[in-house]
């Protein structure tokens, strides 16, 4: 028997983070959890416009909504494809993620100036529709400056 006594196992060092994620990247990280969260809020506020009756005051299938539910959805389909290809690694999607969200932006903003305008001229009913619009303009314009300012903190 030999009385040598083996050295001791250490355990290797933590690999550094990979490339092919967003890890090591805090910015591009915050950038695509932004995109995520942007899109479920446009998914929410569109199932919002279409499953209230303001007229009404109540909770129903509002049938002059469909094309909320539409375009909502699909401006909440892209932005999270978009933030899972960024979380993933992708930096290119940040970019179109910068740009798409601020195509989106540019539509609610005329959206929701149109909307109030209405209201103003008396048409009340269109108060919930504007509020709804401009609240996807102010998470438009808070998601642009995450996406921009996580773009610029990932490229140093």
């Amino acid at each position: 028997m030999s009385d040598a006594v083996s050295p001791p196992v250490s355990s290797p060092a933590p690999a550094p983070p990979s490339s092919t994620c967003a890890a090591g990247r805090p910015g591009l990280a915050a950038a695509g959890r932004m995109l995520c969260l942007y899109g479920g809020y446009l998914v929410l506020v569109a199932v919002a416009a279409v499953f209230y009756l303001p007229v009404e005051g109540r909770i129903g299938f509002n049938a002059d909504a469909k094309t909320a539910l539409m375009s909502g959805g699909m401006s909440a389909g892209v932005s999270i494809v978009l933030g899972v290809l960024v979380l993933r690694g992708a930096r290119w999607a940040s970019a179109i993620g910068l740009g798409t969200t601020t195509l989106f932006a540019s539509a609610f903003l005329w959206r929701s100036i149109a909307g109030w305008m209405d209201v103003a001229a008396g048409a009340g009913e269109k108060a919930y529709a504007a509020t709804l619009i401009t609240s996807m303009l102010v998470a438009s314009v808070l998601a642009i400056g995450v996406v921009a300012y996580g773009r610029g903190r990932s490229a140093a």
